[in-house]
C-alpha cells in the first residue's frame, strides 16, 4: 500500500493567518463616518483622527510587543489583544463625547498592536520552526 502525502499542516496555518491578517485590514470606517459626524456635530476630518490615533498607537505597540515576542507566546498576546480591543469598540457605543471617542479608539490601537501582523507572523514562523523538520 503506497502512503499518500499529506498536506503539511503548517500550510494550513499560513492560509489562516493570511485570511486573518487581510480581513483585519479591512476597516469598514467609511459606512459610519457620517453617522459619527451627525452624532458628534462635527466634521470629517475630526472623527477621522480616531483612525490615526488607532494606527500611531498600533504602531507604537508594535516596537513594544515585537521585544516582548521574545520571551511569551504570541497566543497570549493575540488572545488578550483581541479581548481588550472587542471591549474598547463595543464601548464606543457609549461615547458621548469626542475625547471618550478618542480614548476609546488609542486603547483599541494599543490592544490591536498586541494581535498585530508581528503576533501573527511571528506564531507562524515558530509554529514552522517547531513542527517542521526537513528530511
Amino acid at each position: 500500500m503506497k502512503k499518500i502525502n499529506k498536506v503539511f499542516y503548517g500550510w494550513w496555518m499560513v492560509i489562516a493567518i493570511t485570511v486573518l491578517f487581510v480581513t483585519g485590514a479591512a476597516a469598514p470606517f467609511a459606512v459610519v463616518l457620517k453617522q459619527l459626524m451627525e452624532q458628534f456635530h462635527t466634521g470629517r476630518g475630526e472623527i477621522s483622527l480616531s483612525q490615526s490615533i488607532t494606527l500611531i498607537a498600533t504602531g507604537i505597540t508594535g516596537i513594544f510587543v515585537g521585544r516582548l515576542l521574545h520571551h511569551f507566546s504570541p497566543k497570549s498576546f493575540m488572545l488578550w489583544g483581541s479581548v481588550v480591543t472587542g471591549v474598547s469598540l463595543l464601548l464606543l457605543s457609549l461615547a458621548n463625547g469626542l475625547w471618550l471617542f478618542y480614548f476609546l479608539y488609542l486603547i483599541a490601537g494599543i490592544a490591536a498592536g498586541f494581535n498585530s501582523a508581528i503576533a501573527l507572523f511571528t506564531l507562524l514562523s515558530r509554529w514552522f520552526t517547531r513542527k517542521w523538520v526537513p528530511r
